[in-house]
C-alpha cells in the first residue's frame, strides 16, 4: 500500500517547513544574518580582529602582531 501522489506530498511539505524554521533559527542564534551588517554600522578591521580575540580564534600573540600591523 503507497501513499500515493498526493500523500508523499502532504507528508513531505510540513517536514521541509520544519527543517527550514529550525535552519532560520540556528542562523539567528548563530549570528549568520548577512542581510544586515550588525545594525547598519560597518565593522573596521580592528573590531573584527577584537571579535576574533574575544572568540578565541587567534592566539594572544596573533592578535597583537595583527594589530600592531594594523595600526602602522
Amino acid at each position: 500500500m503507497g501513499f500515493g501522489f498526493c500523500g508523499g506530498l502532504f507528508g513531505i511539505i510540513p517536514l521541509l517547513l520544519i527543517c527550514f524554521i529550525i535552519y532560520a533559527f540556528a542562523n539567528r542564534l548563530n549570528g549568520n544574518n548577512t542581510s544586515c551588517n550588525h545594525y547598519g554600522k560597518e565593522e573596521d578591521a580592528l573590531e573584527i580582529l577584537k571579535q576574533r580575540f574575544a572568540r578565541g580564534e587567534i592566539t594572544e600573540e596573533e592578535y597583537k602582531k595583527k594589530k600592531d600591523e594594523l595600526l602602522k
